[in-house]
C-alpha cells in the first residue's frame, strides 16, 4: 500500500503544490513583463504548469480509496479553480493596460493561496500519517512472524534431537550396547 498508493500520492500532491507555486510566479512575471512578447511566453508557462497541474490531479484521484480523500481532492480543485479564475481576471486586466487594478486583484488571492496550501499540506500530512500507520503494523507482523519462525525452528531442533536420541539407542541395543546393561 505504502508503495502504491503512498509514495505515488505525496508525489502527486507536491506535483499539485509545485503547479501552483509556478502558476502563481509566472502571473506574478506577467505583470512586471516589459512587452508582449514575453506576455505570450509567460502565457505558456502558465497553461502548462494548468496541465500538469490537472494531470497530476486526475493521476492522484486514481489512488484514492476513501470518501474523505476524494471529498479533501474536490475542496482543493475547487481552491485551485477560484485561484485560477482569478489569475485569469489579473492576465485580462493586464491585457487591457489596467495594470493597477490587476495588482490590487492579485493581491487579494493570498487568502486562496493560503487555504489551498492548508489543505495541500493536511493532504501530505493524512498520506504520512497513514504510511506510519502501515509502517507500525508491518513491524508489528515482522515482529510476531519472526517469533513464529523462531518458535518453530525450536520445535523442529527438539525433534531432531529427540529422534536422533532414539536412533542411538536402537542401534546400540542391537549391536549390543545396551545403555542400561553397560552401566
Amino acid at each position: 500500500y505504502g508503495n502504491e498508493v503512498v509514495a505515488p500520492g505525496l508525489k502527486n500532491v507536491m506535483l499539485l503544490n509545485d503547479g501552483v507555486y509556478a502558476t502563481t510566479i509566472a502571473v506574478h512575471h506577467y505583470l512586471n513583463a516589459a512587452d508582449s512578447t514575453q506576455h505570450d511566453v509567460i502565457e505558456k508557462e502558465i497553461k502548462k504548469a494548468r496541465i500538469d497541474i490537472e494531470n497530476a490531479a486526475n493521476e492522484y484521484s486514481h489512488l484514492l480509496t476513501s470518501e474523505q480523500e476524494k471529498r479533501q481532492l474536490e475542496l482543493i480543485k475547487a481552491d485551485m479553480n477560484s485561484l485560477f479564475g482569478l489569475y485569469d481576471n489579473v492576465v485580462e486586466l493586464a491585457r487591457s493596460g489596467q495594470y493597477d487594478q490587476a495588482q490590487k486583484l492579485l493581491l487579494s488571492q493570498y487568502t486562496i493561496v493560503d487555504a489551498l496550501d492548508n489543505k495541500l499540506d493536511a493532504t501530505m500530512e493524512g498520506m504520512l500519517a497513514t504510511s506510519k500507520q502501515i509502517a507500525s503494523a508491518a513491524l508489528l507482523t515482522k515482529s510476531s512472524t519472526t517469533s513464529v519462525y523462531f518458535g518453530f525452528a525450536l520445535l523442529v531442533g527438539a525433534l531432531v534431537l529427540g529422534f536422533g536420541i532414539w536412533l542411538i539407542r536402537n542401534l546400540k541395543a542391537q549391536i549390543g550396547g545396551e545403555p542400561s546393561l553397560v552401566s
